[in-house]
């Protein structure tokens, strides 16, 4: 009798075991995976930041108007600072801009586009004309610029900014659209605010 009792014993112990182990194994797997299996390269192309929110400073939009970085809020905005001379590299950023943007097909309005021009030139005619929709916001003194990561002696670098008013993400000069457009789409879907 004592024999059909400790092999109940014994038997009601490892159902015991099997069921903690159920419970025990996903954690220690998933700390296992965390700790020792860290990802080594991620899917973003650009370079993500510290999130850092913008500051408001006084500036004007080409037009004379006041511009507020409050205004932007809600929506996921393309940044990119250059002078009103507008070289190659910037001419190219915009356009690059101009284009994820229309990209997102239907995503395409909770994004906006800014060229922060730095400076005292204005841009052209023609820069207007073809970038239609980019707020241009005159920031010769550099207050709204300065607080951007800018790599030094670069210039037309493009940056990402949250809904909250975050700058997030920068790219190097000349960067692909494709890789823009791919973070950014990704952003817009894990995104429910913008």
């Amino acid at each position: 009798m004592s024999d059909a009792i400790s092999r109940k014993v014994k038997w009601g112990r490892l159902k015991a075991l099997l069921i903690a182990s159920i419970f025990l194994v996903p954690l220690v797997a998933a700390y296992v995976v965390f700790y020792w299996f860290r990802p080594h390269s991620f899917d973003n192309h650009g370079e993500l930041l510290p999130p850092k929110p913008l500051q408001n400073a006084s500036a004007k939009l080409e037009n004379g108007t006041s511009f507020s970085v409050d205004t932007l809020k809600g929506k996921w905005v393309l940044i990119m600072s250059a002078p009103g001379s507008c070289d190659k590299e910037c001419r190219y950023a915009l356009y690059a801009m101009r284009q994820v943007r229309i990209s997102e097909n239907l995503d395409r309005n909770r994004i906006e586009r800014v060229w922060l021009v730095t400076g005292h030139s204005r841009p052209g005619f023609q820069l207007e004309r073809y970038f239609t929709g980019t707020w241009e916001v005159a920031d010769p003194d550099k207050e709204i610029s300065s607080q951007l990561p800018i790599p030094s002696g670069q210039e037309a670098i493009i940056f990402i900014m949250d809904p909250r008013g975050n700058v997030m993400m920068r790219y190097g000069p000349h960067p692909a659209m494709g890789d823009i457009a791919s973070d950014l789409h990704r952003l817009l879907e894990a995104s429910s605010i913008g």
